[in-house]
């Protein structure tokens, strides 16, 4: 992450925490949010034979259908990726995740919101061809991406 000093993290994350109990309309989930701190990394699997190195990232929410995280670079909307959780150095679990929403936050550091979904290995495991899964990611028709994220305003202005 590039952000000066873990008291910068701090602040950024508490304007958001601020935000988001000023805000309860903006607050409505299917699932329970719960405020957690803690590091992850992703692992991009949308893109087959992509040499992309894992990015570390630090986990500001989490309910039952998704998570809310700190990320160094933009993520684009409907990306598939794999977020690996970890605790004490260590990995305790991994979901499916598509990206819903990427925010610059400051220069070098994003706010994104993902959902959880089914990993393609899965699916192929249960017998959906490869060719559907990478149609699936053409046209998302799953409906994953198609609703709108409801948008934090300008985090400055949550002071």
């Amino acid at each position: 992450m590039s952000v000066a000093e873990p008291r910068d993290l701090i602040e950024v994350l508490s304007r958001l925490e601020y935000w988001r109990q000023d805000n309860p309309e903006a607050n409505q989930r299917s699932f329970r949010r719960f405020t957690v701190r803690g590091d992850a990394n992703l692992e991009q699997i949308d893109t087959p034979g992509a040499d992309c190195p894992p990015l570390a990232v630090m986990l500001r929410d989490i309910s039952r259908g998704g998570a809310g995280f700190l990320c160094p670079r933009h993520l684009d909307r409907g990306s598939l990726w794999r977020i690996n959780f970890q605790a004490h150095g260590m990995r305790v679990g991994s979901q499916g995740l598509s990206v819903r929403f990427s925010r610059l936050i400051q220069e070098g550091l994003y706010l994104i919101g993902g959902q959880f979904v089914i990993e393609p290995y899965i699916l192929h495991a249960l017998g959906v061809e490869p060719h559907q899964l990478a149609d699936d990611v053409l046209t998302r028709s799953s409906g994953i991406v198609d609703s709108e994220f409801v948008s934090p305003p300008e985090i400055d202005q949550a002071e």
